[in-house]
C-alpha cells in the first residue's frame, strides 16, 4: 500500500485479508509472537468470518528486492453497526497491534494507525481489489488499548485533525457540544470521545497556565470529561471528598499524558 524509510532502512506497509488461505497460513505462524511481547495476549482465527470478516495491516522491513523480514502487525476486525449515528455502515476496529522490540520507538505503530486511518477515508481505494473497498466504512476505533497505545492514538487523531477543530474558533476552554462532537466524528471516522480528546488537546495548547482563571476552565472542562468517562468508578467512593480526590488524580494523569503527547509532537517538528 505505501512505502517509507527510517534513517537508512526502508520499510513498506501493506493490507491482507483474514480469509484468504495464504494470509490465514502466514498469521498462524507469526501470530505466536504477540504471546511473548503483549500482555493478555490471545490467538485469532482470522480467517473466521463469524460476524464480519478479518484483515491485518502489515509492516516489512525491505533489506532487498527479494527479501523482507516482519517489523509488526495490526489487526483489524470490520463489522455492521446498522444502528450507528450519524450514518450506519461498517466499523473497523483495531484489535492487536505488534511491533516487534527491534522495531520499537521508531514511529511504525503511528504509521500503522495512519494507514488504517488512511484506508477507512478511501485513500488506497485505486490500488486495491474490490473485497477490501472502504466505501462503507464510518468508524475506527480501538479495542482495549494499552495506556501507550493511547497516548499514541491520541497524538496522531491531535496531528490528522486539530486544524479541523482551528476553524471553529471556539473561544478558550469553551466546551464542544455532543451534538457537534458526533457531527465531527461522522466526518473524521472516530468515536466522539476521541474528537474530545483532540478538541481538549487544541485547548491545552492554548491555555496560559500562567493565569488562575485561564488554567481554571480548562481543568473544569476537562474534568467534565473525565467525570462523565469514568462515572462508575467515582461513583463507587463512599464521601465527596474521596470522590474528589480520585477526579484530581484523574485530571493530573490526564495533564501528564497532554503535556508528553504536545512535547514529542513539538520535539518532532
Amino acid at each position: 500500500m505505501k512505502e517509507y524509510s527510517v534513517g537508512d532502512l526502508s520499510f513498506c506497509v501493506t493490507l491482507a485479508r483474514g480469509d484468504q488461505p495464504a494470509v490465514a497460513e502466514y498469521h498462524s505462524r507469526v501470530q505466536p509472537l504477540a504471546l511473548f511481547y503483549i500482555e493478555n495476549a490471545d490467538g485469532v482465527d482470522i480467517a473466521n468470518p463469524e460476524n464480519g470478516y478479518w484483515q491485518v495491516i502489515y509492516v516489512f522491513c525491505r533489506h532487498s528486492a527479494n527479501q523482507c523480514s516482519l517489523v509488526g502487525y495490526s489487526t483489524l476486525f470490520n463489522f455492521a453497526a446498522p444502528f450507528h449515528q450519524p450514518t450506519p455502515g461498517n466499523i473497523l476496529r483495531v484489535c492487536q497491534v505488534l511491533v516487534l522490540p527491534l522495531y520499537q520507538r521508531q514511529g511504525h505503530g503511528r504509521r500503522m494507525l495512519s494507514t488504517v486511518y488512511d484506508y477507512a477515508h478511501g485513500h488506497y481505494s485505486k490500488i486495491l481489489p474490490k473485497q477490501q473497498q472502504s466505501d462503507d466504512i464510518v468508524q475506527v476505533n480501538v479495542e482495549d488499548p494499552a495506556p501507550g497505545y493511547t497516548r499514541m492514538r491520541n497524538r496522531v487523531d491531535y496531528e490528522r485533525y486539530h486544524g479541523d477543530i482551528a476553524t471553529l474558533k471556539l473561544k478558550p476552554s469553551a466546551s464542544l457540544s455532543k451534538a457537534k462532537a458526533v457531527e465531527l466524528a461522522g466526518a473524521w471516522k472516530i468515536t466522539p470521545a476521541q474528537v474530545h480528546i483532540v478538541h481538549q488537546l487544541d485547548q491545552f495548547r492554548k491555555t496560559d497556565f500562567s493565569t488562575d482563571d485561564s488554567s481554571k476552565s480548562f481543568r473544569l472542562l476537562v474534568k467534565r470529561r473525565l467525570n462523565q468517562v469514568h462515572q462508575e468508578d467515582l461513583s463507587a467512593h463512599n464521601s465527596k471528598e474521596a470522590k474528589q480526590a480520585a477526579l484530581q488524580a484523574l485530571y493530573t494523569q490526564q495533564l501528564s499524558e497532554y503535556k508528553s503527547i504536545v512535547k514529542s509532537i513539538e520535539a518532532s517538528h
